[in-house]
């Protein structure tokens, strides 16, 4: 009730990270989906869906929520509405929708909120794919990839964009995309001349890296991490 919107935002943040033990504050939290403040309403869809099933009362409106015109307020709902009730089939096709928003901002939390349901969102398999080619931000193509790798084997018709996302030019995509590959499973077998490859970029980043006398100690040990996990991928692949 404060009118300024950063304490408002502040309180329904603190009640979200209470989570289950906040139940009683369901009703506020519901009502506060109605603020003029975007922020203050994304953030308290975010809290309902922390606080779980124990919010189901607040089910109606972010169903309602579902069609407000702001599509981060249906990004938020979605998420929530799948935390509170597990029910996928209502939240995932807002999702997939929200892959293609203009506001990358919008496109990277559809694709994160996608890889937190797991492998029940895999009717947004095609959509995801698509998203590892998104040219704006890098951010959508990395968790693109971790929610593919999220929704496991049945993300094998990913498998060839993922080869193809193992080229990126940034290493965190480059590294999720190995990543799903290697849950994805033997399927994905396909995969080890590219991650072989990748192996073969990241030693000479790391001889690179060693001979220019620029070292840094945490770049360093980076790489090295992401070559031994890559290195276990393809040994997995191989099985």
């Amino acid at each position: 009730k404060e009118k300024d919107y950063h304490l408002r935002c502040g309180a329904v943040v603190t009640l979200g990270e209470i989570g289950p033990d906040a139940k009683s504050a369901v009703p506020v939290l519901a009502e506060a989906l109605r603020d003029k403040e975007d922020i203050v309403r994304w953030s308290a869809a975010t809290a309902l869906g922390k606080i779980g099933p124990d919010a189901k009362a607040s089910v109606p409106m972010l169903t309602e929520f579902l069609k407000n015109d702001d599509s981060k307020d249906r990004v938020s709902a979605a998420l929530a509405l799948w935390r509170i009730t597990s029910d996928s089939e209502q939240s995932v096709p807002v999702l997939i929708e929200a892959l293609i928003d203009n506001n990358y901002v919008v496109r990277w939390d559809a694709a994160d909120a996608l890889g937190e349901i797991g492998p029940d969102a895999n009717t947004a398999i095609p959509a995801l794919i698509e998203a590892l080619k998104d040219k704006e931000f890098f951010v959508v193509r990395w968790n693109a990839a971790l929610a593919l790798g999220k929704i496991g084997a049945r993300a094998n018709k990913a498998i060839p964009a993922l080869i193809e996302a193992l080229k990126d030019k940034e290493s965190i995509v480059r590294w999720h995309a190995a990543n799903a590959l290697g849950k994805i499973g033997s399927r994905a077998n396909v995969a080890i001349p590219a991650l072989k490859e990748l192996l073969k970029d990241i030693e000479k980043e790391e001889r690179d890296l060693g001979k220019s006398g620029k070292m840094r100690w945490l770049s360093l040990t980076s790489l090295t991490q992401n070559h031994v996990q890559i290195y276990e991928l393809s040994l997995l692949l191989e099985k």
